[in-house]
């Protein structure tokens, strides 16, 4: 009976429809539905690209996996009661389409039967639906399921999070999701004595970028920046950046061309990458990855893909035995040959040669298995069964236990490659279940004496106690290490910032650092402060230009190394209040203001010391709070007496000054 499998993903047989009606039939759903099966799983995927001519190979391969898994569950005979079909509509990689697709497959199972319509004898019955596997598809059908209660699958992490970001619930991931790749990448950091990144992100998902960095901060690692890909300056952003390591949370594609940008490669920063598509690099791509110049290293965090030979071969016998009965896998095997007749010639050894498989089969394999392991325990439980007749929230509720108690191992009437293995599912962050077992690696990327090595550094296997397999890593002291100082505001410390007048505070470089030197002089004057003053504007500058070759000329002095301070204004208004108010605040408050299109955040104790050019009252009430106590920094005055505690003038005292006039 599973022929009908064929008759149905032909959508049109050769030669018997025109043109407009062979792109409609596409449309078609088809259904997998062996004699006497009790349950269906179903929904929508992309077998062709938005023209509805050109074949998507992967999600082809994606759904005769499916139907490969079903064909050695059904002819099990201990899963005779149990019997599992599939029901997938062809979206043609519209987001509409799949909507429709999705709400056809329900209907079919009668989801939007009114309640005084049902019987008690339904039929077949619903397992679950499958998301499309893209992301927009899948962001528009999560609308919709907003207000419903079903089990939602996804085998593609893109799924996941369009799901995640919908508000939907019940959602079931058999695929590595974002934030399994930041459990990972937590490990990761601490094995490398890190804790602060960098995050370069595509500029589309803000949402992801958010949920990443909670997770993150929860996790004890703090996020320096969060800079766009496309920012017209982003090696320089990242040059300047605090954190050594820079987390790019963007498509493998991407990444890819981020890093073959000769500013970006010779950088001296360590990449770590967290596939937003969930692809992994093949062994070329990770070999070509690094420019032979590059000075950065990279860490690819990605999913460790099984190899699949009983798989392969059964697809290769499905396209050769098919391929001229059936549309769809005539347009795959034109695509493959790039040959134009129905007569192309399958070769074994050029089909091999040219398979690509999809990264996807292994979860939506996973998932198939999952769906029909939990038909078992419901079809072996009258009452289960019973509550199930329908697709009600009870009945949803019950599949999603029945999962989080689920213990499958893989027999041998199972696909060989998993034989021995154990399936089972536990609740994850934003309440996603996730299946136990899969696996995210991180391969380290370096060059050295011009040689590149791709070395494995560890594994993270997902499950309720995840699985750490380290792998023998390079010495510590030669990774790259990135850590949070103690006064930068990025560091926890600054929950709650209170924003200031940015015409009052000001960086010489607007950029953050750990400590700097608070530099106050009287800009303007007046109650509202707009009135220029008429200070000599060569006390800042000087100031400036002092610090400036401080740091030039002892950069390699044991105080400075491996420390930087910057230089920040305050304009005190020539008001003893303002004064004395933003000394407080300096010592006292987190405060923010804007410079140059960059959030400057000033931390409590940060500043290394004051230089103050005030005269009068102002200089008065800055002398006394420095006397008091309430403040551990140097304050250095221009005037040519200070008595206060911490405090320093750079004038020699009256007394000095009239010791040199006797000497003169």
């Amino acid at each position: 009976m599973w022929r009908i499998l064929f008759v149905a993903i032909a959508g049109v047989i050769h030669g018997g429809l025109g043109t407009a009606q062979s792109l409609c039939s596409v449309y078609d759903p088809f259904k997998v539905q062996p004699d006497n099966s009790k349950f269906l799983i179903g929904g929508a995927f992309p077998l062709h690209d938005v023209d509805c001519k050109k074949v998507l190979p992967e999600t082809v391969q994606e759904v005769i996996a499916i139907q490969w898994a079903l064909t050695h569950w059904n002819q099990n005979p201990a899963n005779k009661h149990a019997k599992l079909g599939l029901f997938a509509g062809d979206t043609c990689s519209r987001a509409q389409e799949a909507m429709s697709q999705s709400l056809r497959f329900l209907d079919t199972v009668g989801y939007h039967e009114p309640q005084e319509c049902r019987t008690k004898n339904s039929g077949i019955k619903l397992l679950g639906l499958i998301a499309p596997k893209d992301y927009i598809p899948s962001t528009f059908l999560g609308k919709m399921l907003t207000t419903a209660e079903l089990p939602v699958a996804a085998y593609s992490g893109k799924a996941v999070a369009a799901l995640i970001e919908m508000g939907v619930q019940n959602i079931i991931a058999t695929t590595p999701t974002v934030e399994v790749y930041v459990e990972a990448l937590v490990r990761l950091m601490s094995s490398l004595y890190s804790n602060l990144v960098t995050i370069v992100h595509d500029g589309l998902g803000k949402q992801l970028t958010d949920r990443v960095t909670n997770q993150l901060k929860e996790a004890g690692i703090f996020v320096s920046e969060v800079v766009d890909a496309d920012t017209p300056r982003l090696a320089y952003a990242l040059a300047n950046s605090d954190s050594n390591i820079i987390l790019s949370l963007q498509s493998t594609k991407e990444f890819i061309q981020v890093l073959s940008d000769p500013s970006v490669y010779r950088m001296d920063k360590l990449w770590i990458s967290l596939p937003i598509d969930g692809r992994a690099l093949v062994d070329d791509e990770l070999s070509s990855l690094l420019h032979p110049q590059a000075q950065i290293e990279i860490i690819a965090l990605q999913p460790q893909l099984r190899e699949l030979p009983h798989f392969r071969d059964y697809f290769l016998r499905v396209l050769k035995n098919n391929y001229q009965k059936f549309q769809l896998l005539t347009s795959y095997v034109q695509q493959l040959y790039n040959c134009s007749d129905v007569n192309c010639e399958i070769d074994k050894q050029q089909f091999l040669h040219r398979y690509q498989p999809s990264m996807s089969i292994e979860a939506a394999i996973r998932m198939t298995y999952a769906f029909a392991a939990v038909g078992q325990k419901i079809a072996s439980n009258s009452e289960s069964e019973e509550t199930c007749i329908h697709p009600t929230s009870e009945c949803t509720a019950l599949i999603i236990r029945e999962l989080l108690a689920l213990d499958y191992e893989y027999g041998t009437d199972d696909p060989s490659e998993f034989v021995g293995e154990r399936l089972s599912f536990y609740k994850g962050r934003e309440n996603v279940l996730l299946a136990t077992g899969m696996t995210v690696k991180a391969i380290e990327i370096y060059s050295s004496d011009g040689k590149i090595t791709v070395h494995h550094m560890m594994r993270y296997t997902t499950g309720r106690q995840p699985l750490i397999t380290p792998s023998k890593i390079r010495a510590k002291s030669l990774h790259k290490r990135s850590i949070c100082n103690p006064y930068s505001s990025f560091c926890g410390q600054c929950q709650n910032a209170q924003w200031v007048n940015e015409k009052r505070f000001s960086l010489s470089i607007p950029r953050h650092y750990p400590m700097y030197l608070v530099g106050l002089f009287d800009f303007h004057n007046g109650p509202s402060c707009q009135s220029i003053s008429t200070i000599d504007i060569s006390l800042p500058m000087a100031f400036v230009h002092a610090v400036l070759t401080i740091k030039q000329r002892f950069a390699d002095m044991l105080l400075f190394k491996n420390f930087d301070f910057g230089i920040l204004f305050v304009d005190s208004c020539s008001s003893a209040k303002q004064a004395i108010e933003a000394a407080v605040r300096t010592e006292t408050q987190c405060f923010q203001f804007n410079q140059a299109d960059r959030n400057i955040t000033i931390v409590p104790g940060s500043a290394l010391g004051y230089v103050s050019a005030l005269h009068g009252n102002s200089q008065e009430a800055l002398k006394g709070y420095f006397s008091s106590g309430d403040s551990t920094a140097a304050f250095v005055s221009v005037d040519s007496d200070s008595d206060s505690r911490h405090g320093y003038s750079a004038l020699p005292s009256a007394r000095n000054q009239a010791l040199a006039l006797l000497k003169f």
